[in-house]
């Protein structure tokens, strides 16, 4: 599990991100093949966060807003799905705070090695 601080903005205010996906390395595995990528998103005050997924290969997720009530934690889910006869792939996933300021997550980093041939 990674835990990756992203500081605070002017009011004091933290939020910090935990991504992780269990498993992170799959080889030899019939494709597609759908990877969960999990985050623990905790706040030192109470207000709006917005944030997105956002990959290595340049997809982002829509915008996500909450306004907790108080101080605290809370957690997203996030899928991949990857994949097909003979594919090999590394990359990863991470969350992108938009607000109270900007700041990323750790990136989890994923690899897959798929059963099968490629056609050309």
């Amino acid at each position: 599990i990674y835990l990756s601080c992203l500081g605070g903005g002017s009011s004091g205010r933290t939020v910090s991100a935990t991504v992780f996906a269990q498993p992170n390395h799959v080889t030899g595995v019939q494709c597609p093949y759908v990877f969960t990528f999990h985050a623990t998103i905790s706040f030192s005050q109470p207000g709006p966060i917005s944030y997105r997924w956002i990959r290595s290969d340049g997809a982002m997720g829509p915008i996500i807003t909450k306004n907790p009530s108080t101080a605290g934690h809370y957690g997203e889910s996030e899928t991949w799905r990857l994949g097909g006869p003979g594919m090999t792939f590394s990359g990863w996933e991470r969350l992108e705070f938009l607000s109270p300021y900007h700041a990323y997550s750790n990136q989890q980093h994923i690899s897959i090695s798929c059963l099968g041939r490629r056609l050309s």
